[in-house]
């Protein structure tokens, strides 16, 4: 009853590696290379992720594969995954031109964002096309998701203002000490002159 919760969270750590690698292909792209970059890092990702699929599709029984592709009903389903794959390729695109024009701003946001709704969207797909009804838990971390990507968008921008707010002040007061600065100049010259012009 556990396996397939684990396998499913082993596989959800392993394809963070994915969201790490297509960050890093956008990582120091200027504004006119962003997209460019984006379209090069998820071309290569998405190679390399056929690797192990083939590896395990090469160690697979010959039989169990002849089996499969005769099976009428399974043959049919082929065109809907392909068009669902061509779906989520765009989705990819997107995703990864969007970390590269996050990036070194706010793209741990981006990867948030881009997994709550794959998570969501995913489950609302199959409880849809399979009748399935998720229970009231179910719901409530589907909502928790929701909240937490908010949350997290709220706290980004915090700090930014404050940082803003705070060089504000700095340099409010640096200016005013140049001021201060500036007058007790002024006032010790204007002392000597009139020390000088008496001793005249």
């Amino acid at each position: 009853m556990l396996l397939a919760p684990a396998l499913a969270g082993l596989g959800g750590l392993l394809w963070g590696f994915g969201i790490l690698g297509k960050r890093l292909g956008v990582q120091g792209a200027q504004n006119h290379e962003k997209t460019i970059r984006a379209t090069y890092t998820i071309f290569v990702y998405t190679l390399t992720t056929l690797i192990a699929p083939l590896i395990d599709f090469a160690s697979t029984d010959r039989s169990l594969v002849k089996d499969t592709f005769t099976d009428e009903e399974w043959v049919r389903r082929i065109p809907v995954i392909i068009v669902c794959g061509l779906i989520s390729g765009l989705g990819g695109v997107l995703g990864t031109i969007a970390f590269a024009w996050s990036a070194g701003v706010s793209s741990a946001l981006i990867s948030m964002v881009e997994n709550g709704m794959y998570t969501i969207s995913g489950a609302v797909l199959i409880a849809l096309q399979f009748r399935e009804h998720p229970s009231p838990f179910q719901y409530l971390s589907a909502a928790l998701i929701v909240g937490g990507i908010l949350v997290a968008q709220i706290s980004t921008g915090r700090p930014k203002r404050l940082l803003k707010q705070g060089s504000g002040e700095l340099d409010s007061n640096s200016s005013g000490s140049d001021g201060s600065n500036s007058d007790t100049i002024g006032s010790v010259e204007s002392d000597e002159s009139r020390e000088s012009s008496s001793g005249s």
